[in-house]
């Protein structure tokens, strides 16, 4: 028996007429007119098949199919004549033809136009069209599509391919949610195994705020599918809508899926989709689960429940909703629309293969990304994209922020470990030790939404903020100690707004040592005072030069932040972009009157001023009022009871 790897393009590089046998070239038997070739008018005028000319080739005017020469039989390629021969295309990588593959063995190319260089030429023929069971040859303009049989390659690889009749489809595209007006493509695929797209393309419109589509009732060849948003989009960042438009992407299973949303997590994902299926041949199901799983690494999460990407909604309640949201704002960031869909488009590239996105590159941009959302973090700023979201009244909005927190501690301080996990439970302390970064030596704190700068004093837990190179607390002290009260003597104020001390006090000193200009004290040059070891008592340099002085020089047109709050106000809500804030806790004169609740608040320096006033010392303190934009210097008698913030030594 011969080599079944015959020639099987000789079948379509022959003239119109001998190629197909076409009616124009009469009825009679063309007979051996190409080498291994046959074209004869009806079956019975087939040579005899033998082992002389066995894996020669036969058409027979008006049959789709091609005959071979097989153990004395004449096997269709196409058909039903031969249950046991089969036959499917497979393109070549260069796209120039198509291999023919017949029960697992290569039996020839069939190329496009003279030699695969030109398409379709006088002198060839070529592939105009294709699927996995056909081939449409063009010869002279004129075309004919041959069958090749048994099972295609898609019922073959993909036994779960079903036509689909759908009512409907619906789902919610977001980044945020796209606008009113925004257009959404549903492109009919054909098979999960090849996700090649068909002529089955449909449009709809986003007709809501929330970003809600809906096709109605189709008829589908398969149940997967792909959907493509493009719009405008309300950014979680800004609050706003966005200046331009941005295109997203989703594959989708209709047979799992009566709903199927678009979003930033369909949208990393779908080219190594694509990749794993078509290359790697795993199931559309299995490819969507595994390259969801290595997004979420990229980002330090980890997801207890499965839940598909495009069954996650911003608007969700899930942990899987949060993660969304966390990635879309991680991903925002202060991008443009361009510059977003510019990095959405190098991730998804870089992923697509390997499943990492990796290298000095990929190194830099997370850390910048990681930057960006711990600022975002000490600011408060987590606080303020939450009400960004819940001000578009769409749904409840998930707690997003401790998967931002873990991003960026996981990425800039991975010696910290991972917040919540058995080896860090919450309220867990560290000290981070590392010297590449800007809070080495600073303590940390693992609390509900991952870690966050911080130490523990006296029972009590203190935030701490970073501005310029100075570490400071980010909230009044709590610290009871003699000559210290709580505003208009009421403990909730001592609670939420820290206690008020007197100059010696605040330094550690009785009164009897350092309460009056009768009886001045020597201090050192850092002093701890009431401060945890570690930490002290700002000096007027550390304040001025440190802290106020860039709010001064315009850089933050917003200075410090100043909350003339009732009593809910939360930490998060206490910072603003500067990432300090002064509460406007009032203070107690020397006279013991409480004033300036809501108005003022003053916090002390442990600078001496070098005159006096009404035989008082007067030492330098900041103070901050809700008239100025900007904070001041106060000058106040050391037994005026002022409020106090901790600096790390």
């Amino acid at each position: 028996m011969k080599n079944k790897c015959f020639s099987l393009w000789v079948l379509f590089f022959v003239t119109t007429c001998t190629a197909l046998g076409l009616a124009a070239c009469g009825d009679t038997d063309v007979g051996d007119s190409q080498s291994g070739l046959f074209v004869a008018s009806e079956v019975s005028k087939l040579p005899e098949c033998a082992a002389e000319n066995e894996g020669d080739q036969a058409v027979v005017k008006g049959e789709s199919v091609v005959r071979v020469c097989l153990d004395g039989k004449w096997a269709e390629m196409g058909g039903t004549g031969n249950a046991d021969f089969s036959c499917k295309t497979e393109e070549l990588k260069d796209r120039s033809g198509l291999k023919i593959v017949c029960n697992g063995d290569s039996v020839g190319v069939v190329k496009n136009g003279v030699n695969g260089e030109n398409g379709a030429s006088s002198e060839g023929c070529s592939v105009t069209a294709q699927t996995d069971s056909t081939v449409t040859i063009t010869c002279a303009g004129e075309s004919t599509t041959i069958d090749m049989g048994g099972k295609t390659s898609t019922e073959e690889d993909d036994p779960e391919r079903q036509p689909t009749s759908m009512e409907s489809l619906v789902g919610y595209t977001q980044k945020g949610p796209f606008v009113r007006g925004s257009t959404v493509y549903l492109y009919e695929l054909e098979s999960g195994r090849t996700l090649k797209q068909t002529n089955g393309n449909f449009t709809s419109n986003i007709l809501g705020d929330d970003g809600r589509y809906r096709f109605l009732a189709r008829d589908l060849v398969s149940q997967y599918a792909m959907l493509v948003v493009d719009g405008n989009y309300r950014n979680e960042v800004t609050g706003k809508v966005s200046d331009n438009t941005i295109r997203l992407k989703a594959f989708t299973d209709l047979s799992k899926h009566t709903s199927a949303n678009v979003n930033l997590l369909t949208h990393l994902e779908f080219e190594r989709v694509y990749y794993l299926v078509t290359k790697m041949k795993k199931k559309l199901y299995e490819a969507k689960a595994q390259a969801q799983g290595e997004i979420l690494d990229i980002f330090h999460i980890k997801l207890k429940d499965k839940t598909d990407a495009e069954d996650m909604n911003v608007f969700g309640d899930g942990d899987a909703d949060a993660a969304l949201l966390a990635i879309s704002i991680l991903l925002q960031g202060d991008r443009t629309e361009a510059d977003l869909m510019a990095l959405l488009a190098e991730i998804s590239d870089e992923i697509a293969e390997k499943g990492v996105w990796e290298g000095k590159r990929a190194d830099s941009i997370k850390a910048s990304i990681a930057d960006w959302a711990l600022k975002a973090y000490l600011s408060g700023n987590l606080a303020t994209f939450r009400k960004n979201v819940e001000q578009w009244n769409l749904g409840p909005v998930p707690p997003f922020e401790k998967h931002i927190n873990k991003f960026w501690s996981g990425e800039l301080m991975p010696s910290l470990g991972t917040c919540g996990d058995e080896s860090n439970p919450v309220g867990t302390n560290k000290v981070l030790s590392d010297k590449n970064s800007d809070y080495n030596g600073a303590g940390f704190i693992c609390g509900e939404t991952g870690w966050y700068p911080g130490f523990e004093y006296e029972g009590k837990i203190y935030r701490t903020v970073k501005i310029n190179s100075l570490l400071i607390m980010a909230e009044n002290l709590n610290y009871e100690t003699e000559n210290s009260f709580c505003y208009a003597d009421d403990p909730v104020n001592c609670s939420k707004y820290g206690r008020l001390y007197t100059w010696a006090a605040a330094m550690g000193k009785s009164e009897d040592e350092c309460g009056s200009a009768d009886h001045g004290c020597e201090l050192a040059s850092v002093v701890q005072g009431i401060c945890p070891e570690g930490w002290h008592i700002p000096t007027s340099d550390e304040w001025l030069q440190g802290l106020i002085r860039p709010f001064w020089s315009g850089e933050r047109a917003t200075a410090m932040k100043l909350l003339a709050k009732d009593n809910t106000v939360s930490l998060d809500e206490a910072n603003n972009s500067s990432g300090f804030s002064a509460f406007l806790s009032g203070y107690r004169r020397d006279n013991e009157q409480y004033v300036g609740f809501r108005n003022e608040t003053r916090i002390w320096s442990s600078s001496q001023n070098s005159f006096e006033r009404d035989g008082e010392e007067v030492y330098i303190a900041m103070d901050f009022q809700l008239s100025t934009t900007t904070p001041d210097v106060g000058m106040d008698p050391k037994k005026t009871a002022l409020s106090v913030r901790c600096v790390k030594d």
